[in-house]
């Protein structure tokens, strides 16, 4: 499922994807292997896990019998780390999935990923958003944060 099949898309979208500044960006690499290996830049995010993207996770969670973090009587000790990243391999530039972590649970999923697929439009869509949070807090753009993680990549080499 993608975001957008639950119901985060347009002004929500934008009100549910924001970086969170107090953590560093990270640049590295990644490789993958298809007919043969191919190294391509990375730069991982961490966003604020906004009311929005809890809730998806929260679903996701009470289906597998899990409490959810936000309910009443939710699991109030937890939290969600979200992750996304850009990469030189997609079309698109970004992940094909935000990863969201659960933190400080005493459920059995304490620190096991949840993923939450993106389509190729809410790519489009949260890579111009990243865009234009990145020349605000970075004064860089995303394609000048790859291109950084990529001299990196070929410095290591």
């Amino acid at each position: 499922m993608s975001l957008k099949d639950y119901g985060l898309e347009g002004e929500r979208l934008r009100s549910a994807i924001h970086l969170d500044t107090r953590q560093e960006y990270m640049l590295g690499d990644d490789q993958a292997c298809l007919n043969y290996p191919m190294r391509y830049p990375t730069v991982e995010f961490e966003l604020v896990d906004t009311i929005e993207l809890c809730e998806i996770v929260d679903t996701i969670r009470k289906g597998k019998g899990y409490r959810p973090v936000l309910e009443e009587g939710g699991d109030t000790s937890a939290w969600y780390s979200m992750y996304l990243g850009l990469n030189g391999y997609t079309s698109t530039g970004l992940d094909t999935s935000i990863l969201a972590v659960v933190v400080n649970s005493d459920s059995e999923d304490n620190e096991q990923p949840y993923y939450l697929d993106l389509s190729e439009e809410e790519q489009w869509a949260i890579i111009a958003l990243l865009d234009e949070q990145c020349r605000e807090h970075y004064g860089k753009s995303c394609a000048d944060l790859l291109e950084e993680a990529r001299q990196a990549m070929e410095e290591d080499t």
